[in-house]
């Protein structure tokens, strides 16, 4: 991902092998916010007037092809240009 200092981005989660039922932060980047919106969008703010690289994990949880209960972890690179 890459955004401008201040701005936000986002990206939503799509289904790799089956459905998914919710998402949640399990690392929170250490210069910006995100935030989970309605469980298959996830936004990302980065701090004003930082610019640099950041990260975050999240952990999706739903259905693996062959219904079997699954949990996915993926953690985000996040690019901070300055505007």
């Amino acid at each position: 991902m890459t955004v401008s200092s201040g701005d936000r981005c986002s990206i939503r989660l799509r289904h790799s092998s089956g459905p998914t039922f919710s998402a949640e932060i399990v690392q929170r980047p250490s210069n910006g916010t995100v935030v989970i919106e309605a469980p298959h969008r996830i936004i990302y703010r980065s701090r004003a007037g930082y610019v640099g690289n950041d990260t975050f994990t999240y952990a999706r949880r739903g259905l693996s092809t062959n219904n079997a209960p699954v949990v996915r972890t993926v953690r985000i690179s996040v690019r901070v240009t300055a505007r």
